[in-house]
């Protein structure tokens, strides 16, 4: 069995348990929320050193990355609401694999940057880029928190994982 077998891009393992489905989107959700908190403070902590050393040229950049991780906390909670019954229905029908979440997360921070906080032109774009970013980590999470969920394993598989 090939690593890539275990992080499949498409299809998933099916059938999957309720709790188990439930489990993985409970964690991905705890993830994306928790995500917003702890990146800024990575990013600062490493701007830090970064000026530590001597190159401070990153400063605003880190800063607007601070201020964008603000505001996307905002749209974490309505991206919540709509990523649960995707995730649960995608998990139940095998087909919640890395390419199909990040492409939902798109079109989910494409929506909601389009119909809930009606922005226009270039902002859609940047709502599509943290939709797929968010989708990630939540896949990211639920998939090394759940592994059940995603991946079918065989009777005589020893490599669990």
């Amino acid at each position: 069995m090939s690593f890539l077998q275990n992080w499949p891009a498409f299809r998933s393992a099916r059938p999957v348990p309720f709790v188990v489905r439930r489990r993985a989107v409970v964690i991905g959700c705890i993830a994306m929320v928790v995500t917003p908190f702890i990146l800024p403070i990575v990013v600062g902590i490493c701007l830090e050193a970064l000026v530590f050393l001597g190159v401070s040229a990153l400063e605003d950049q880190a800063e607007a990355f601070g201020v964008l991780m603000g505001f996307s906390l905002m749209g974490v909670i309505p991206a919540i609401i709509l990523t649960i019954p995707l995730a649960m229905f995608a998990i139940k029908t095998g087909f919640a694999g890395w390419a199909v979440a990040t492409a939902s997360g798109g079109i989910v921070g494409y929506l909601l940057f389009r119909y809930v906080f009606d922005f226009d032109g270039i902002a859609l774009l940047l709502g599509a880029g943290f939709g797929v970013a968010y989708a990630a980590i939540f896949w990211f999470a639920a998939r090394l928190s759940t592994p059940l969920a995603f991946v079918q394993y065989d009777a005589g598989t020893e490599d669990q994982g």
